[in-house]
């Protein structure tokens, strides 16, 4: 005989847990100790454990605020209880109900006598009431399929329940619950087909087929039904049985709760829609605009509220000074996960020893110096989105781990030694070729697959020069305290250059106009002066590849400033530390002519 803890009420993961005869049960708030966890300070690392002698099943309590059991409490004096079929269990705000499970094959409910037919009904009632009234609480779509089918597994005695998606409004292809066998269960995609073409309940027992996964092949019975709201296709629900077949009256409860499952799934739709919906009327009242109406402009913003849609990793491609990171940040504005944490992270301007710790956090003592102990930004970033700008610059090391965090949801701090779950949507960019980079076994090819799922491409400014006039209009708004007008040789001048530094060029090239305009009129002339020209040289020479063009626009910067880091990572677009960083690996070294006549 088994036993079967399913929380009624309560922050608790798992919310059903079975245990055999000989195991034993510990809840508690420690993730390291406990099997069932409850989120709650007042909670004790491990709380109460359940267990078995021959045929009689005990509670004892280890915790310091005690356990009720079916109202009696029980403390660390008098802490051992024995558990009957039915038992409720409180520890704190969290509820459980503990029953027995019956080994081998039950016989079907049909059978049963008229006063346990009238008992097994209301219990039925009751569990169907606490199905939909707790359901109904949450405002997660996930969490809420996940709560539901937990119910339905008991309610049913299914060894496991699962949800294949067809809709794209979750992250995940599939959910299955117990959660260890989300991985190990491949759900039937036969039973998937026939339900939706019976557009019905499908019993496997009824049916003279093999399912088309090895991994199902131990089940003796399973039950699917499609979700289907009008002419909205959801998906299929999946219930498995290993001892036994499911009985008419499991069927009938199956599909009295369906048409509650795929209500509350249209609702989650609607809602998501009608937020996609305001938020993309919000997104133009940001302090951060995407600007332009030229076709490169639109496909942009066409790519844009594609991948926003998803919960997938985006990999964003530009060059240098686009606006890159303001591509991730519209697109967190259009997520499912707008309104919470948007968190920017520079590979480039971390030092390769301190970047696993920055983005993974460390303990006390895990390296030198480290004396506090740090989160790291993805655990800041959970529940929302994390911006990896510059990813190509990304370590082996810090590859690997991030690789990890894509495949399981889970990372370890330096130092560390548990592995701790994250929800976190990776949006990644960069300016190198990645492909190529792949290619040449500077980039990890794993890791390249995974974020080149969903991706957007930032088109230079050179390819959308008629969106110059918008762009200036809106720099312009941001120095209010400057009026000034472009005349037509002023507007031809910008628009002739070709922009190597794209936006950031633009608006570094008209805050020094600004800065410097003797008069309210901005002519050609005035504009040519503060424009660097030898850019447009460089950009004319066709047999030059992009490390070519990058190490030539590095010293042409360098040559022009006579090596003043400041200016030189104005003039291209670069912040100082990956300025550095790129004169380190392509091996620039200041002229020893130099050397004498600035300050290091």
């Amino acid at each position: 005989m088994r036993a079967r803890l399913v929380v009624v009420e309560g922050n608790v993961t798992p919310r059903v847990f079975e245990i055999s005869r000989g195991e034993q049960l510990i809840l508690g708030r420690s993730q390291k100790k406990a099997m069932m966890v409850l989120a709650d300070d007042y909670v004790s690392s491990t709380h109460a454990r359940i267990y078995n002698e021959g045929i009689r099943w005990f509670l004892e309590n280890e915790g310091q605020n005690g356990t009720l059991v079916n109202g009696k409490r029980y403390d660390r004096e008098d802490k051992i209880c024995q558990l009957e079929n039915s038992s409720e269990i409180q520890i704190i705000n969290n509820r459980f109900k503990f029953t027995l499970v019956q080994a081998g094959p039950s016989p079907d409910r049909s059978e049963d006598t008229s006063a346990q037919s009238t008992m097994r009904f209301e219990d039925e009632i009751k569990q169907l009431h606490a199905f939909i009234s707790q359901t109904s609480k949450e405002v997660d779509l996930k969490k809420f399929l996940e709560l539901a089918m937990e119910y339905l597994q008991v309610m049913l005695r299914a060894n496991v329940i699962g949800y294949l998606r067809s809709d794209p409004i979750l992250s995940e292809p599939k959910l299955v619950i117990p959660r260890n066998h989300s991985l190990d269960i491949q759900l039937s995609q036969k039973l998937s087909r026939w339900a939706t073409v019976e557009g019905g309940t499908v019993q496997l027992r009824s049916r003279s087929v093999e399912l088309d996964s090895a991994s199902l092949a131990d089940f003796k019975d399973a039950l699917c039904a499609p979700l289907v709201y009008n002419d909205k296709k959801f998906g299929t629900l999946h219930v498995y049985s290993h001892e036994r077949e499911f009985t008419s009256r499991d069927k009938s409860i199956f599909e009295i709760a369906l048409p509650f499952l795929i209500g509350r799934i249209n609702q989650f739709q609607e809602q998501s829609e009608a937020l996609y919906g305001q938020r993309v009327e919000d997104s133009a009242d940001s302090s951060y605009v995407m600007v332009g109406q030229s076709p490169p402009m639109q496909e942009l913003l066409r790519q844009i509220k594609n991948v926003s849609r998803h919960e997938k990793s985006v990999l964003i491609l530009g060059e240098s000074g686009v606006g890159k990171e303001l591509v991730a940040r519209e697109i967190h504005k259009l997520s499912l996960r707008a309104g919470r944490g948007f968190v920017p992270v520079n590979c480039a301007a971390i030092p390769d020893g301190l970047l696993e710790s920055h983005l993974f956090g460390h303990e006390i003592g895990a390296f030198t110096g480290a004396t506090k102990k740090h989160i790291g930004v993805f655990r800041e970033a959970d529940d929302g989105i994390l911006f990896l700008d510059e990813l190509g610059e990304m370590s082996d090391a810090c590859q690997a781990k991030l690789l990890r965090v894509l495949e399981q949801g889970t990372i370890r701090s330096v130092g560390g030694s548990q592995d701790e779950k994250v929800d976190v949507r990776i949006i990644a960019a960069t300016n190198a070729d990645l492909a190529k980079m792949k290619d040449q076994k500077r980039f990890r090819a794993d890791l390249f697959y995974r974020l080149n799922v969903l991706r957007v491409i930032v088109p230079p400014l050179r390819e959308r020069l008629s969106d110059i006039p918008l762009l200036i209009e809106h720099f312009a708004k941001k120095n209010s305290d400057v009026e000034l007008r472009i005349d037509e040789s002023g507007w031809e001048a910008l628009q002739q250059h070709t922009w190597p530094g794209n936006i950031r060029e633009l608006r570094n090239t008209l805050d020094r106009i600004y800065c410097n305009a003797a008069d309210m009129v901005i002519n050609g002339d005035l504009v040519r002066n503060h424009l660097d020209e030898e850019y447009g040289q460089i950009l004319d020479l066709p047999e030059l590849n992009i490390e070519k063009l990058e190490i030539l626009a590095i010293e042409q910067a360098l040559k022009k400033t006579n090596w003043n880091m400041a200016r030189a990572a104005l003039i291209t677009g670069l912040n100082r530390d990956t300025l550095y960083r790129k004169l380190a690996k392509h091996g620039i070294r200041r002229p020893e002519s130099n050397r004498d006549d600035i300050p290091d």
